[in-house]
C-alpha cells in the first residue's frame, strides 16, 4: 500500500522557528487528522478561524492554477460547502486527543 504524503513547504526548512499545525488524511474514507492545538492561546479559536479561511483561498488558488476555474468561484463553493457542513454534518467527528 502506498503511502501518499505532502512534503513540507522549502520556507520551513530554511525557517529558524516553523510549527506545524495540522496533518489530515483519508484512510479507508475516513477522515484523520493530527491537530496541534494550544499554540495561540486565548486566541485559539479567533487564529484557527483565520488559518481554515487562508486554508480555503490557498486551495481555490490551487484550483486555478491547476484545473483553470477561478478562484473566486471556488472559493464561494468552498465556503457554501463550509457553511452547509458546519450546520448539517455528514459525519460526526470521534477519536482521541493527546
Amino acid at each position: 500500500m502506498a503511502i501518499k504524503e505532502l512534503i513540507k513547504p522549502s520556507a520551513a526548512d530554511k525557517a529558524q522557528n516553523a510549527t506545524e499545525l495540522i496533518r489530515a488524511w483519508i484512510v479507508d474514507k475516513d477522515l484523520h487528522c493530527s491537530l496541534n492545538v494550544g499554540v495561540f492561546g486565548d486566541n485559539e479559536r479567533i487564529v484557527w478561524g483565520i488559518l481554515l479561511s487562508d486554508v480555503a483561498r490557498h486551495v481555490a488558488d490551487a484550483i486555478e492554477r491547476e484545473k483553470g476555474i477561478p478562484a473566486k468561484e471556488s472559493l464561494a463553493q468552498i465556503a457554501s460547502s463550509f457553511d452547509y457542513e458546519m450546520r448539517t454534518p455528514t459525519a460526526e467527528t470521534k477519536g482521541n486527543f493527546i
